[in-house]
């Protein structure tokens, strides 16, 4: 063996200039990059390289995901936020870190943290660590580099998901790598990389093999002379292309061959000495070991300190090892794969059992799941067991509730080989299932759930009632999120049977949740909602906690603001607003839902109000990325609402680029669309759903997100003059409106139906279905005044009288009405009064409306008036009252395509544009299409129309 073939870095000249580029980038905000290729590609090499060209001109931090902590949370980010203190000064990493210390308690090490924080969760840690980050990166660039997420935890893998969507401020550039032959179907890293690349959230670097001039470069440098041609095609079919592999076959001597490829990884350990080789024994049993660790392990197994310094010194100079941060790990994961497969089975036993006596979790409990895994390797199943125990607790310190669930499931295997595991743990086997199955709930394992809530009924004892109510506590509270009104009721009514023996505080605010979830149900569901109602507030009274009240009173409020009842919210305001809250989380959970209720009763003033000052409230408790980007979705709604259009798109681009839930994110979605159909930009209206169809398409979308995009989709279709793939969109929503449509939600559908209806009839088409639809959603509508405003402007698209129109004009014109509906009722009222000859008022009417669109933004709207007033005065042409799409279809008139082509050549169905022909034959005032190919040459020019 010859000395190390390091060469430098070849044929990744197009990579690193791509890396320099994102770094470059990132002075303007944060950027990202994502390292991907197979193992032995070169992607530690190619970060290390370009870390190397930065120098001193930024902070570089670097975490690693491990094969064997693949369930402790939060690994590489532990190990980021141990180094920033040194690598920053303790001046700036204490200004950094004081305002979200008790936060981060459970990740710092011993000393550096506080108390935690109250009812935190992993939104809460995410938000904090990013805080973090962009306060140290505020004046200097803030490198951090996490590798080998093929081995990524969970709890890191939502973390890093956080950071990347928020972009928020700060010079930061993220690089991640990981090994793409190690992330197969179901692998938690490929729905994280789909939603990178979905979102555009980071730039994607895939390294391939390198070329056969690249492999001769590192020939000429690993052997200090030209390959010849038959060595060097011996060199690329052995390697395939691989550095790692070339570099070790270029290590080998002259005319020394090996039998296979993990031959030429071993030949380096096979040159080392025997006491050496025992040392790399011990580490392959490892990943990256700290000094102290390693040295103890030595000395458990009897292995000389000098005996094993100069083995750890020959294995480094050798090339096999590297050493960094007090750490030695080897030079690649290929090669200590290749060592521990040399370990025989008594001796892989010793080490296993040398390792777990030498992690001290009591010092530092994020290394308890690893001497778990080694104490289990030593088939020591008691001693794991609590070292599992100690893993779960340091999993709670985190909030890493998906990594609790799956420490909890390794618990409930051991148990049987543990004969005192009930007084080891505190708990049964089968409290010990529910407790995974409530982690696997709080961490958004969905698909856990239900399989975790059998095996705890086939072990729960005859005897254990209060077992079983946890076990009803879960199914029910898995019940009232998806709506299924038996189960609830179900479920709720004999968890409180089981646990009305316990007087304990758990078992109280458990019960008084159970009395909300009941209390709030409809009366025709549930008659004896009220009684439970009362329970609720009495138990919420008697514990005294004002987060528990929050959540009765929320609970409480559902029924009544579906029936319309605006005193419900408005309460609820003015409850946030007096009490003082235990949890942040708390008090922002119930500011959001107050403000989704005041706006379903159609107090949208009052809802942007408390929006504003909920988001600004997020802010200053440090949780803005989460709750206020949360709350920013349900505010932008209420400001276009009100009319405030330009100050509601911000906060609907906040929700859908940053929300940390999927539905959030599509209701942002929807509310821009909705947005830039009234500011007139169809094309960028529908790009927004192009660009997220991914999102528009996701399976776990819920109902009423999926039912809003297509009423979405279904505005943006009437406004291109698309009234067939309108009524496809909108279609669908009557059997849902039969079933379980919100009646807070069903003026959406209602209205596009109604302005379906009104596309419909001016093209001469039939409108009975889609005022059918409308009167669907209005017959869902609770009896109060509101809805009298919505019948009659249902009344007036029905049936479209000058006098009816007044009236829905009237109606319309109040503040519990969507602001930016008003203008197009307006306009159908002067249209109508038009065709009955009052031209006077129906110049005034589209005075009116114009006014209204241009005080509220609604530039779709202020053409329309624009339109409307021309043809009223005789002024312009009939160009000018031509739709963009109409004026599409008359273009390709005049070149003479039939409907189909026209259909074609728009992305439309022949019936669609036949519907637009009829429209315009009936706009110009012509019998035929070639009356209107020969006008169009006169139209099409008209600036009007512009």
């Amino acid at each position: 063996m010859e000395s190390p073939a390091r060469t430098s870095l070849v044929g990744r000249d197009a990579e690193m200039q791509r890396l320099a580029e994102a770094f470059a980038l990132s002075a303007g905000g944060q950027r990202a990059v994502v390292v991907s290729g197979e193992a032995g590609i070169g992607k530690s090499r190619l970060v290390t390289d370009f870390l190397s060209t930065i120098g001193d001109a930024a902070v570089v931090t670097v975490g690693s995901c491990y094969e064997s902590q693949d369930i402790a949370p939060f690994v590489p980010i532990r190990q980021i936020l141990r180094q920033l203190p040194a690598a920053v000064g303790a001046e700036e990493w204490d200004a950094a870190i004081a305002p979200v210390a008790r936060t981060l308690a459970g990740l710092l090490p011993v000393g550096l943290g506080a108390g935690l924080e109250p009812d935190l969760s992993p939104a809460r840690v995410h938000e904090a660590v990013d805080l973090v980050f962009e306060e140290l990166s505020a004046t200097r660039p803030l490198v951090v580099v996490i590798e080998d997420l093929h081995w990524v935890d969970t709890s890191t893998l939502g973390l890093l998901g956080a950071i990347l969507r928020y972009r928020t401020s700060g010079r930061r550039f993220l690089i991640l790598t990981y090994r793409t032959d190690d992330v197969p179907r179901g692998h938690p890293l490929r729905g994280f990389l789909h939603d990178v690349d979905r979102g555009r959230l980071a730039t994607r670097i895939e390294l391939t093999p390198l070329p056969r001039d690249a492999v001769a470069q590192m020939a000429v440098e690993g052997r200090g002379r030209m390959a010849e041609a038959r060595e060097l095609d011996r060199l690329i079919e052995r390697s395939d292309g691989i550095p790692f592999f070339i570099e070790e076959l270029l290590g080998l001597a002259d005319g020394q061959l090996a039998d296979s490829l993990r031959d030429v990884v071993l030949a380096r350990y096979d040159r080392m000495s025997e006491g050496t080789k025992r040392v790399l024994r011990v580490l392959a049993i490892g990943e990256s070991i700290d000094h102290r660790v390693l040295a103890g392990v030595a000395d458990e197994l009897g292995i000389p300190g000098d005996a094993f310094e100069d083995a750890l010194r020959e294995a480094a100079s050798g090339g096999i090892i590297t050493v960094a941060d007090e750490a030695y790990r080897f030079r690649h994961a290929l090669s200590r794969e290749a060592v521990a497969d040399e370990i025989l089975p008594g001796e892989k036993d010793r080490l296993h059992a040398a390792y777990a006596k030498r992690l001290d979790f009591a010092a530092d409990p994020s290394v308890a799941s690893e001497a778990a895994r080694h104490w289990l390797a030593a088939h020591e199943p008691a001693l794991a067991f609590d070292a599992y125990l100690a893993a779960l607790d340091d999993a709670r310190a985190t909030f890493g509730f998906r990594a609790q669930s799956a420490i909890l499931e390794r618990l409930v295997e051991l148990w049987p080989l543990v004969p005192d595991a009930d007084a080891r743990s505190g708990l049964t086997r089968a409290r010990a299932v529910i407790a995974a199955a409530e982690a696997a709930d709080r961490g958004g394992l969905t698909s856990r759930i239900r399989p975790l809530l059998d095996i705890a009924e086939s072990l729960l004892g005859p005897d254990d009632a209060r077992g079983r109510g946890e076990l009803l506590l879960l199914t029910h509270s898995q019940a009232v999120s998806s709506g299924r009104v038996t189960e609830t009721i179900a479920a709720g009514l004999e968890a409180l049977d089981l646990l009305a023996a316990f007087e304990d505080a758990a078992a109280i605010a458990a019960r008084a949740r159970v009395h909300g979830n009941l209390g709030g149900l409809p009366s025709e569901a549930f008659a004896d909602g009220a009684a439970h109602a009362a329970r609720a507030r009495a138990f919420a009274a008697q514990l005294g906690d004002s987060d528990l009240e929050a959540y009765v009173r929320s609970s409480l409020a559902v029924d009544a603001i579906e029936a319309g009842d605006e005193r419900v919210p408005l309460d609820l305001r003015d409850f946030v607003r007096s009490t003082s809250f235990v949890s942040p989380e708390a008090e922002l959970r119930l500011t959001l839902n107050t403000v989704d209720g005041l706006h379903r009763v159609g107090r949208f003033a009052e809802a942007a109000e408390l929006g504003r000052n909920g988001v600004a409230r997020a802010e200053e408790l440090q949780h803005g990325r989460t709750w206020g980007t949360l709350i920013s979705g349900n505010l932008a709604d209420s400001l276009a609402a009100v009319g405030a259009l330009d100050d509601a798109r911000p906060f609907a681009e906040r929700t859908l680029g940053l929300a940390p839930a999927l539905d959030f994110a599509a209701y942002g979605l929807r509310q821009l669309v909705r947005l830039e159909v009234l500011a007139d930009r169809l094309d960028h209206a529908a790009s927004l759903l192009d660009v997220h169809a991914d999102l528009v398409r996701h399976p776990e979308l819920s109902e009423e997100e999926t039912r809003g995009l297509r009423i979405a989709r279904a505005e943006l279709a009437v406004a291109r003059g698309e009234q067939d793939v309108a009524w496809d969109e909108l279609r669908p929503l009557s059997d849902d409106l039969s079933n379980d449509f919100p009646a807070s939600e069903a003026m959406y559908p209602l209205f596009a139906a109604c302005e379906i209806a009104a596309a419909r009839r001016a093209a001469g088409a039939r409108v009975d279905e889609a005022v059918g639809l409308a009167h669907e959603a209005l017959a869902i509508m609770p009896p109060t005044p509101r809805t009298a405003r919505w019948r009659a402007v249902t009344d007036a698209y029905a049936a479209p009288t000058a006098d009816n129109w007044s009236r829905a004009v009237d109606a319309a014109d109040h503040a519990s009405v969507h602001r930016w509906m008003l203008a197009p009722v307006i306009l159908h009222h002067a249209a109508a009064l038009a065709a009955d000859g009052e031209r006077a008022p129906a110049r005034a009417a589209a005075e009116r409306a114009l006014g209204v669109a241009r005080s509220i933004g609604a530039a779709r709207d202020v053409r329309r008036a624009r339109e409307l007033q021309a043809r009223l005065t005789g002024g312009g042409s009939r160009g000018g009252l031509l739709t963009p799409r109409e004026r599409d279809v008359l273009l390709l008139l005049r070149e003479g395509l039939t409907n189909r082509q026209i259909g074609a050549r728009l992305y439309m169905s022949p019936k669609t544009a036949s519907v637009h022909v009829t429209a315009l034959l009936r706009k110009l005032e012509v019998s035929s299409r070639t009356e209107a190919a020969v006008r169009a040459g006169s139209l099409l020019d008209d600036p009007a129309g512009e």
